[in-house]
């Protein structure tokens, strides 16, 4: 798991046997409690991000989109939240193009 911090290109990883939505909390946590709260997170297109499950009947009643556990705990900790951007994958690439040029 890897969050980027869009404003300052700090990266923090961490290894995990697999994409779970138990693996995103350890490593938000984490990142929270060294740096701070952040303001909004890009998400990819992992399925803990991303939900293709109709909405509830509270859903529909609010509608509101069905929304995952990770959606539901940016929204309570006031964090917005977006899928897959341009932007974050400049963020990727801006953190990547190093790594290229010292290979060469």
């Amino acid at each position: 798991m890897v969050l980027i911090d869009d404003s300052t290109i700090r990266t923090y990883a961490q290894l995990f046997e697999g994409e779970t939505t138990e693996a995103s909390f350890e490593t938000f946590r984490q990142y929270v409690g060294r740096y701070g709260l952040l303001r909004s997170v890009y998400a990819d297109k992992a399925s803990i991000y991303r939900t293709t499950r109709d909405a509830t009947v509270d859903e529909n009643v609010a509608d509101t989109p069905p929304e995952t556990q990770s959606g539901r705990a940016m929204k309570e900790s006031n964090v917005k939240y977006s899928g897959f951007t341009a932007r974050k994958r400049r963020v990727e690439l801006s953190v990547a193009a190093p790594c290229f040029r010292t290979v060469w």
